[in-house]
């Protein structure tokens, strides 16, 4: 046989075809098999997140005063809503803010599990009409780093946060005993961080005045300087959870338009 009819026989020849084709999409199938599965656990772990902080907030928020005791065992409960996800991997801060009744935002105590606790003028973002005035506010965020197999591709880590905030149920604000003995406030004018941030008040005598964009504070009689607060009405340009993505990397681009 010659081989130019050799070669016509070969390219004529269908046996195998399916062996090959297989063989070229298996490992594409089995990559998006894999994909899909991992995509489906960060889901869940997410929604494991929302409701181990939705729970945190929610035992807090019932509680008057809390201590090393009770926010432990608050965050033991976290940890175990997160199963069967590595609770080592969820890192929590608690911070509980008050306003006087001008509404000028106070940080009472803020406690964290791997995250450090928010100091003075340091209060997070607060969704419009939040905080009222006399009032307080519980806010918990919650970030989770979730692992996948896949170590080194873009689906090998998801890190994962949370947001929630809730108001006391029973008392005006949550006290702690991690409380300053002087409640810090926000001391530079401008407003530009959501109502955060105050000014220096600036009337005199007893005069109600603030330097910032909001109501200023109380200044004590006599005092030139005062100790006023502007834009302290805690509103917030935020709005909670934001405009940000909560997820980064593939399911930033999957799910965040």
């Amino acid at each position: 046989m010659s081989a130019l009819n050799r070669i016509r026989r070969f390219g004529s020849d269908r046996r195998g075809v399916s062996a090959v084709e297989f063989a070229l999409l298996a490992p594409l199938l089995i990559a998006l098999y894999v994909g899909v599965v991992q995509v489906t656990l960060v889901l869940s772990a997410d929604r494991k997140l929302t409701a181990a902080s939705s729970a945190i907030a929610d035992l807090v928020a019932q509680s008057d005063n809390l201590n090393d005791e009770a926010l432990a065992d608050v965050l033991a409960a976290a940890r175990a809503i997160m199963a069967p996800y590595a609770p080592d991997n969820l890192n929590v801060r608690v911070t509980s803010i008050s306003a006087n009744s001008l509404g000028v935002p106070s940080l009472e105590w803020s406690q964290g599990l791997g995250l450090a606790g928010r100091l003075g003028a340091d209060l997070p973002p607060l969704p419009v009409g939040m905080l009222l005035p006399d009032g307080g506010v519980v806010v918990v965020e919650a970030n989770y780093t979730y692992h996948t197999p896949l170590t080194g591709s873009s689906f090998g880590q998801f890190n994962l946060s949370e947001t929630v905030y809730m108001r006391p149920r029973r008392v005006g604000f949550v006290s702690g005993e991690w409380q300053h003995d002087e409640p810090q406030v926000p001391a530079n004018g401008g407003g530009s961080d959501g109502g955060s941030e105050g000014g220096p008040g600036t009337g005199s005598g007893s005069s109600e005045s603030g330097d910032g964009d909001g109501a200023g504070g109380e200044t004590d009689p006599g005092n030139g300087n005062g100790n006023g607060n502007g834009n302290g009405n805690g509103n917030g340009n935020g709005n909670g959870n934001g405009n940000s993505c909560r997820f980064t990397g593939v399911l930033a681009a999957l799910l965040c338009r």
